[in-house]
């Protein structure tokens, strides 16, 4: 059995405008990395994905089609 271990930088979180923009960056990104179907997705640069009771978070996890999720 292989794994696929898939690692991506979101620069800014994915959002335009050094991270204070929309977030048209991340839009672009989705469908990139669910087309890369990893079985485990390491994301860097996830600026500011703790605010708001980690919302960003829950959204690309709910996006991406992932079991779950974790800041650290």
């Amino acid at each position: 059995m292989k794994l696929r271990v898939v690692t991506f930088n979101t620069l800014f979180g994915g959002r335009d405008n050094d991270g204070l923009g929309v977030d048209d960056r991340w839009r672009r990104q989705v469908p990139f990395l669910k087309s890369l179907e990893p079985d485990i997705l390491l994301l860097q640069e996830c600026n500011f994905w703790e605010l708001l009771g980690k919302h960003r978070l829950h959204q690309a996890v709910d996006e991406l089609g992932l079991a779950t999720g974790f800041l650290s």
